[in-house]
């Protein structure tokens, strides 16, 4: 392969490297325009969900409040009936004919007191539960599509990375292959009308195509006038 052949291919290969590099530079904007995108998206979607979740946040506050300030009046009914169970076993003390009455009636009113707040704590446990809960996955669920969002684009920003390296490599080790091929050896032209024998120790120099000695040098033989089909007979 002539040298002129060499640098006519290697030429292609770097005009291939560079519209390959030109690709992925442009692949990486469309990327970093398509991260800056979703970035704008999730801000709009923290912009919605914020005030969904300051009203939300609210309202637990409020009906907490509102639990709390009716706590006292479930405190209140209990006080009353420890004095009423009270009053009833100091009446059967004192009186002593009908305990049992007494205190089965005192028994049914503490316990039916015990069944009236029974659903009332139930249900308040249960709304407190289910706000809490609705708050707290408002507020995982941007997070999680940001971390996703995010990881995606730590993934594909590695990978076009990583091929504009591989081409930077590529193209130096051809213009390392071509700088060697440029500092190889080469033989000298055939010049026509140059090859008269000019020193002694010229005289004895076999020409490479015919053989002959001391009448020509190789550049200059006329029998064999092309070097692709040399005879070494």
């Amino acid at each position: 392969m002539q040298p002129k052949e060499i640098e006519t291919v290697a030429l292609d290969q770097l005009q291939q490297l560079d519209r390959n590099r030109q690709v992925f530079v442009e692949l990486r904007a469309s990327m970093m325009e398509a991260d800056q995108q979703d970035t704008r998206e999730f801000q709009n979607q923290m912009r919605t969900a914020m005030p969904r979740l300051q009203s939300s946040v609210d309202a637990a506050l409020a009906n907490f409040k509102r639990n709390r300030q009716k706590a006292p009046t479930v405190n209140l009914h209990e006080d009353n009936a420890t004095d009423e169970l009270e009053e009833a076993e100091r009446a059967a003390v004192q009186a002593d004919r009908h305990p049992p009455t007494f205190a089965c009636a005192g028994g049914h009113g503490h316990a039916r007191i015990r069944k009236r707040r029974a659903p009332e704590k139930c249900e308040f446990l249960e709304k407190l539960g289910v706000e809490e809960g609705e708050v707290g996955e408002e507020e995982e669920e941007p997070q999680e599509v940001q971390e996703r969002i995010r990881q995606q684009n730590v993934n594909m920003r590695k990978q076009i990375e990583g091929g504009i390296r591989q081409l930077q490599q590529a193209r130096s080790n051809f213009l390392q292959i071509i700088d060697e091929l440029r500092h190889l050896p080469t033989c000298p032209p055939r010049r026509y009308g140059y090859g008269a024998v000019g020193s002694d120790t010229g005289r004895f120099m076999r020409c490479a195509f015919c053989r002959a000695d001391g009448k020509h040098y190789s550049d200059s033989c006329d029998e064999f006038p092309c070097v692709c089909a040399p005879s070494y007979d």
